[in-house]
This record gives structure tokens, sequence and C-alpha cells, in this order.
């Protein structure tokens, strides 16, 4: 689920109200210092349920954030602590989630709820603002190499990375994250959104990875994605997006993501038309 834009600039507005009342203002972003500034409780390292990465609790009058121990990377776990702040920070979010006393949160991008979405794009600002990953993305070119420089300026696991590269790149990009084979979510670039045909067609939650990609032959491979291998291809516009005349290429570079177990693959172009070309 994507949110408005309405209520993503709002929830991009509040991150850096709070980078400004903390007086952060370098990468990376540390999110155990947020928490001691506002005086909550912080463990990264908290037994919780299978398949919970992150919690938000009230104790005795107190607010508590635990990450899970089992987050496959710092990535990860910095990024389920941004979560969890900006569930602390956005209005209505306490008064919703906290009626029991404790509200768990899963790995990003497993559930459409609002709230979770909203979460996701208050840590993406926080973690990776975007006045200083801006020159980030300029410098570091197009594809992969952007997305692994983002990540490592910004303490960031490559998926958040990616998907905040995909959000400020002026260049046409797609985002995949897939597991086992199949689709679990994906971005695709304002640029390239307005290309034709991507709109109408594009990789969705669930579909099976194309055969003969990079992205497939990772799949294909649980080892290697273990071993975060890497491989890389050149794909043509129409194998991604079926409603695109043929003829379009996109370079397309793909990398295990370890003990996560998801491949992460990034197609860019430098050499599509410009928008006025494609009306």
């Amino acid at each position: 689920m994507k949110l408005r834009v309405s209520d993503a600039t709002r929830c991009r507005r509040i991150a850096r109200t709070v980078l400004d009342e903390c007086g952060l203002d370098a990468l990376p972003i540390h999110p155990e210092e947020i928490c001691q500034q506002k005086g909550i409780l912080y463990s990264h390292d908290a037994d919780l349920p299978a398949g919970i990465w992150g919690a938000l609790l009230r104790e005795d009058g107190e607010f508590v954030i635990l990450v899970s121990a089992i987050c496959p990377t710092v990535g990860n776990r910095r990024f389920s602590a941004g979560h969890e702040l900006g569930h602390y920070h956005l209005p209505g979010h306490l008064e919703a989630l906290l009626s029991s006393g404790i509200h768990y949160s899963g790995p990003p991008g497993t559930t459409a709820d609002p709230l979770e979405v909203e979460a996701n794009t208050f840590a993406s600002e926080l973690l990776m603002p975007e006045a200083l990953v801006n020159p980030i993305v300029v410098d570091a070119g197009i594809g992969l190499s952007s997305v692994q420089a983002i990540a490592g300026r910004c303490e960031t696991s490559l998926t958040s990375a990616a998907i905040r590269y995909s959000e400020l790149t002026p260049d046409p990009v797609l985002i995949i994250v897939s597991y086992e084979g199949a689709v679990e979510f994906s971005y695709v670039s304002p640029s390239l959104w307005d290309y034709p045909g991507v709109a109408g067609r594009h990789p969705r939650r669930g579909e099976s990875l194309v055969p003969g990609t990079a992205a497939y032959r990772l799949a294909t491979s649980p080892e290697k994605v273990r071993e975060v291998a890497e491989d890389s291809d050149i794909a043509s516009m129409e194998i991604w997006f079926p409603e695109c005349d043929p003829g379009g290429e996109l370079v397309e570079e793909s990398v295990g993501l370890g003990r996560y177990g998801r491949v992460l693959t990034v197609l860019s172009s430098e050499e599509l038309p410009d928008f006025e070309d494609w009306c």
C-alpha cells in the first residue's frame, strides 16, 4: 500500500521535526540517541515472538521500544527502532495501537495497514533524510551502487535504502524484493511510473519472477542468497512491463540478502527517452 501524498508528506515532516528537536543533522542517525533524548527506554536484543521485529509498549507510565535480536542485520534493527519511533510520534498512533499496553510490528512491507505504512515512511525520513541523501544519490550514480552507498552512509538495510533510492532518484528505476521466487513488493520511481505501459502492468505482490532473469537465477539458488551473491543482466522493458512497447532496456542488478532470505533487484536505465518524448 502507498500513502496519499499528503499523508506521506505529513509523516516526513514530523520525522524532520524530530531530527531538528534532537539536533541531529549528520549521517548516520542513531535511533537510540533519539530514544535517550525523548526519555524512551530502548533495547535492541529483545526476545520477541516469532516473526516480530519490533515492539512499542507503555509500562508503569514509561514508553519502551524493543527490537528483536533475530533481526537479520544491524540495518534492519535500526529501521525497526525508527519504525517504533514513528508510532510514538505520529498523531493517533499511540491511541490506536496501545489499548492493550503493547504493539508488535513485523518486517517492513509485510502489511498494508495504513498505520504501519505511515511508521515506515517516518522511519525512512528519520534515518535517510532527503536533504542528506540527495547528494549521495547524485554522487553514487545509477542502480545498485547508489543503493549500497545510501545503506553504507545511513547504516540501513539494502532493502530500505533501495526503497528510499527509488523515491529520490530522477532516473527510471524499479525495485523488487522477492522471496522464494515470488515478488514480495515492488517500487517504481516517479520518472519510470510515467513511462507508457508501466502503470498499467508492473510487477505485483505474489507474482512469480520472470525465468531467465538475474533475480530468478539468484532466487533458485538459496545458497547464493545466503552468501549475499550478486548477479546482473540486461533486460528488455517488456519482460518486466508487458504493456510497454519493445525496444527499451533496463540494467538488472540483483543481490541476495543473506539470512533474511530475500533477493533485492534494482532495474535502472540511463537511456530511456525524456518524458517529453513519451507523450
